[in-house]
């Protein structure tokens, strides 16, 4: 089988999307059949799980391809990112005995990718309105111009809202004022954005749990963890054995686990058989998780097998997919989105934990701590609800094939590239040391701009009719330089 694996999740042919490659196990990832030819384009970089996986196609499939953006002067610090990576992956190739071919060079006679960025001083002439300079008084006033201009391209010119794109220096800021302009304009759009899942209602419910055992069943956590929605159906016996434990101030594993005779005036009306039934249900979900820590301290493996157990006492999956598709039905992508990937990305989470931490035994608290510092790092790419519609997206995530006109809103110096902050543990000075002595840090501050300046040159040299980068300046009015 012949596969083309983009890293925006398209494919030919049946073999796999490579950009949820970062999340399976490497042990799983093989080609399987030593005719396979694999073709990865449009990376990059790779992270050491994918970098690893590669190493597995490298040894089973009969061809690794790899397309990589480089200019024609290899001597450019422009490309860095690029060299790091086809060394890397030339090493990886020479440690596994496996050949390393011919390699192809595609020329460009665009003077902006031949130029742009390079500071050699080339003088040449773009088409008429190729590049518009853009002042605006702010990014409502940006937004504006961009949603009149993308209406004015769709009615006079003929373009589909597919052939335009718009890039801010900072996606969550500028996307209250462009979902207004475009709403009220009609213009379809999606935010190329990651989606979070520190706050959903699983992580909430697996932190209640874990809280529950941490300290001894108390009036908070027990609560959070009946009210997560991921629990229980029944709101209204919630809601009665919240008022029970907040009356008669009932906490603590063994006053939870003796039967609630006792009723107060103001709840005397209450059916005392079925409200010890349901805490009863209650009570034993998660008592597998309770003699998991009967001895303070548990393997990994324990705490996560408890936990499962826990979400399928309850049904928790089905009950994501349920609320997945509502909020699908009520036209809210973000929620859908998250909502029908978040219980595998926990699964995963609690697989990794397993691996990293196996053999050590942890508190509930620790444990704790472990999970949601995992859950708070999880994000879920969003997926476009159709074709024909406008991208929005940064100069870092968004990967813009076969747009024709681009709108950079925010071009302000400083905002692209944007600076990094220096409240760091370790300097750069000793970064460059650690990683001369074979250590992978995060990018020092220069690196981190290099970085930057070819994301935005690959940005740059995507469009094929337009290029509009918009600036906000202090002046009355939205003026326009072509």
């Amino acid at each position: 089988p012949r596969a083309i694996l983009m890293e925006d999740g398209s494919y030919m042919d049946e073999l796999m999307i490579f950009d949820g490659l970062g999340k399976a196990k490497v042990e799983e990832v093989q080609c399987g059949d030593i005719c396979a030819v694999v073709g990865i384009d449009g990376f990059t970089g790779f992270t050491p799980v994918q970098y690893r996986i590669i190493e597995n196609f490298l040894c089973s499939a009969k061809e690794v391809v790899f397309t990589v953006s480089i200019g024609e002067d290899r001597d450019s610090s422009l490309f860095d990112m690029s060299r790091d990576m086809i060394n890397r992956i030339i090493d990886l190739a020479s440690r596994n005995g496996v050949n390393h071919g011919q390699d192809i060079i595609l020329k460009t006679d665009s003077f902006l990718e031949k130029h742009l960025l390079r500071y050699d001083g080339a003088r040449g002439k773009l088409k008429d309105s190729e590049l518009r300079i853009v002042h605006a008084v702010n990014s409502v006033s940006e937004a504006s111009f961009v949603a009149a201009d993308i209406q004015r391209l769709i009615k006079t010119k003929g373009y589909r809202y597919r052939d335009l794109a718009v890039v801010c220096s900072d996606i969550s800021t500028a996307k209250t004022v462009l979902s207004h302009e475009f709403e009220q304009s009609g213009i379809p759009c999606y935010f190329d954005e990651s989606v979070t899942v520190g706050e959903n209602a699983l992580v909430l419910m697996i932190e209640a749990a874990l809280d529950i055992i941490r300290t001894d069943y108390s009036y908070e956590s027990v609560i959070r963890f009946l009210k997560s929605g991921l629990v229980t159906d029944n709101e209204a016996m919630s809601d009665v054995m919240d008022n029970y434990m907040f009356e008669c101030g009932r906490r603590g594993y063994k006053r939870m686990i003796a039967s609630w005779d006792y009723m107060p005036d103001d709840l005397k009306d209450i059916d005392r058989e079925e409200l010890n039934g349901y805490k009863n249900s209650i009570l034993e979900k998660l008592e597998p998780l309770r003699d998991v820590f009967a001895e303070k301290k548990a393997e990994p493996c324990d705490i996560t097998s408890a936990l499962r157990r826990l979400l399928e006492s309850n049904s928790v999956q089905e009950k994501l997919e349920k609320l997945a598709q509502e909020f699908g039905e009520k036209s809210d992508p973000e929620r859908q989105r998250e909502y029908s990937g978040v219980y595998e990305c926990i699964n995963l989470l609690l697989e990794n934990i397993e691996t990293l931490l196996e053999g050590e035994k942890l508190s509930c608290e620790e444990f704790r701590d472990v999970f949601l510092a995992g859950a708070q790092q999880i994000k879920l790419g969003m997926i476009p609800s159709g074709t024909d519609r406008v991208t929005i997206g940064d100069i870092t995530r968004s990967r813009l094939d076969g747009v024709r006109v681009l709108y950079v809103m925010g071009a302000n110096d400083g905002s692209i590239p944007k600076l990094l902050s220096r409240g760091n543990v370790i300097t750069d000075a000793e970064k460059e040391k650690l990683k001369s002595a074979g250590f992978e840090l995060s990018p020092t501050i220069k690196e981190d701009l290099l970085i930057q300046r070819y994301y935005l040159y690959r940005l740059l040299t995507k469009p094929s009719d337009q290029h509009n980068l918009s600036i906000q300046t202090p002046v009355r009015a939205c003026r326009v330089h072509q």
